[in-house]
């Protein structure tokens, strides 16, 4: 988050709520690659996974929205700074390591 550039972030440029979105962006990340265990998407047979096997999304977690509600942080809001923080973090290079683009 030092290397970001908060001026990008306009009126959502309050350091909690870009922190719980970064903090999303991350832990989100991570999940999937843990998951993916370094296989292209495209070889994975989907079929084969049982749904709860899936990554869960920090979205869906009851103390994350918890904390976001604590922050003043609606779920509309996040969702644009989660775009922003994205861009953000192509622009410093987070996502050079992988191989395939966000979603």
């Amino acid at each position: 988050m030092g290397s970001m550039n908060l001026d990008r972030f306009g009126q959502q440029k309050r350091i909690e709520k870009v922190a719980l979105c970064t903090i999303r962006v991350v832990v989100d990340r991570d999940r999937e690659q843990y998951f993916l265990n370094g296989k292209d998407p495209a070889d994975l047979d989907l079929t084969t996974v049982d749904a709860d096997q899936f990554p869960t999304k920090l979205e869906e977690d009851s103390q994350y929205d918890s904390l976001c509600e604590q922050h003043d942080l609606p779920k509309t809001d996040r969702n644009t700074i989660t775009r922003l923080v994205k861009r953000e973090l192509r622009q410093i290079g987070y996502f050079e390591r992988e191989d395939r683009p966000l979603r």
